[in-house]
């Protein structure tokens, strides 16, 4: 089964199916030894930020969505708070699988360099019966955005990278060691009481809320949408 994507994918490689935007995402990531590996994953901690109290967004949540969305509002220029409950980023060595959209996306925002030597080459998905013969083959190809149906990335390492690179934007606060126990609407926008290094403050989003959660790529494009069209922001 493995052995067979394996081959699909040095099939592609050797093809010379990708453009240059594509060849640039294929990287080192399946050479690495098991030390670069565990090098690799160690989680950084996370910044305390600079104690905003207000924004036009607020992102709960600093995994792969919260901060791939925070990077998305700061190209924009929209002030931006990203808070995190944890005190260090992920260590959990797990896998992530990224559509072309997505690479896209990131290679649009400039992150896709810092990315390159930390992903693996597009694949596809094998399905076999109880018996090992085979149910269905999706073989990787290319897109016409010049990306993969299917990259992999390791989530922890995906998350520094994302992390550093919110660091471009003044607009962009990150918080971490902070939770949101609730929040209310009012007439001049929605508080969120947030919990911060063991005291409480308040937080003040005038515009929009918004929550990173599990729908992943969803969650961006709909925010995305939905900043457009309040506020009348070109997106190309």
């Amino acid at each position: 089964m493995f052995e067979d994507a394996k081959q699909e994918r040095n099939a592609i490689l050797k093809a010379g199916l990708g453009t240059p935007s594509y060849m640039c995402a294929v990287g080192i990531a399946g050479y690495k030894t098991f030390e670069q590996f565990r090098e690799a994953i160690k989680p950084i901690r996370g910044p305390q930020g600079r104690g905003w109290t207000d924004a036009d967004v607020v992102l709960v949540g600093a995994g792969p969505i919260g901060l791939t969305a925070a990077n998305v509002l700061g190209s924009l220029g929209v002030k931006a708070l990203l808070v995190e409950r944890n005190d260090f980023s992920s260590d959990l060595p797990r896998a992530l699988v990224v559509d072309d959209e997505y690479m896209r996306l990131l290679d649009n925002l400039g992150i896709l360099p810092s990315l390159r030597d930390d992903i693996a080459a597009p694949f596809g998905i094998y399905f076999y019966s109880s018996r090992g013969r085979p149910i269905i083959k999706v073989r990787p190809f290319l897109t016409a955005n010049g990306f993969g149906t299917r990259t992999g990335v390791v989530q922890p390492v995906f998350e520094k990278i994302l992390l550093s690179n919110i660091q471009r934007f003044e607009c962009v606060d990150v918080q971490y060691l902070t939770t949101v126990p609730g929040l209310r609407a009012g007439a001049d926008g929605v508080r969120l009481e947030c919990a911060r290094l063991a005291a409480k403050t308040e937080i003040l989003r005038r515009d929009m809320s918004s929550r990173a959660t599990a729908r992943g790529a969803s969650f961006v494009l709909s925010l995305v949408s939905r900043l457009r069209k309040r506020a009348s922001i070109s997106i190309s």
